[in-house]
């Protein structure tokens, strides 16, 4: 059975939204995905976030493997703890749907050799997901520096706040200069 980890409100609704939606689309009306919650405080993870790993390892372990039970595969809606994960048994790491690693199978299955890299001012600028896509002969552009500084406010805002008007007018404009550089 897929275990989610419940890491926040905004990307767990998001996630159960969208598997939810699989569920109809596949399944029909009233269908929803089969799955377990494991909702965590995310607080106890976030002040060690991006890269604390003597912190993070040992918390994302006992997460993983507190309750073995039924947990075919889990799904982590947090694209920072990835290089966590990938620094744990793999006795534990196979188990866990890697959102990195099949984005790039995504990319490289439709053509795509190209992207340009939104996310926190970590993700954008450490060499992780980068690396693991450049890897994968994707070419990773990033946004200038101005307007990674304005997707990261964008990013912490959306997540306090909800989505806002001036976020979305912002967003678009953002969308429309990377569009206008390729």
């Amino acid at each position: 059975m897929l275990q989610l980890l419940g890491l926040g409100n905004y990307a767990t609704q998001f996630y159960l939204h969208v598997l939810n939606q699989m569920a109809e689309e596949e399944w029909g009306e009233y269908a929803t995905f089969p799955l377990r919650l494991v909702n965590v405080n995310f607080q106890e993870l976030n002040p060690f976030l991006p890269d604390q790993f003597e912190k993070l390892v040992p918390a994302i372990r006992r997460i993983l493997t507190q309750d073995e039970a039924g947990a075919d595969e889990w799904l982590i809606p947090n694209i920072t703890l990835f290089e966590t994960i990938d620094r744990l048994p793999a006795s534990i790491s196979s188990r866990c749907i890697h959102a990195v690693e099949e984005t790039a199978k995504y990319l490289q299955d439709h053509a795509v050799v190209k992207i340009y890299l939104f996310g926190s001012l970590y993700t954008m600028n450490a060499t992780y997901v980068k690396g693991l896509l450049e890897k994968n002969k994707i070419r990773v552009c990033l946004p200038e520096p101005d307007d990674q500084q304005l997707l990261d406010t964008l990013r912490k805002e959306v997540y306090a706040k909800g989505k806002q008007a001036e976020y979305v007018v912002q967003w678009n404009s953002l969308l429309k200069n990377i569009q206008n550089i390729t």
